[in-house]
């Protein structure tokens, strides 16, 4: 499994990276990633 976060959206929300789970690795769009993963077919899921 990839666990990914937006670096766009830990700034806008004032998140550092230091408070996210060590597993999690960081993108500097999300959206870029979503892309990218699509174009490999993989799956996206939005949750509510």
């Amino acid at each position: 499994m990839d666990f990914v976060g937006c670096e766009n959206t830990l700034r806008e929300r004032k998140i550092n990276r230091a408070e996210l789970m060590p597993e999690v690795r960081t993108v500097p769009a999300g959206i870029i990633e979503i892309v990218k993963k699509q174009r490999k077919k993989w799956a996206y899921i939005k949750a509510g």
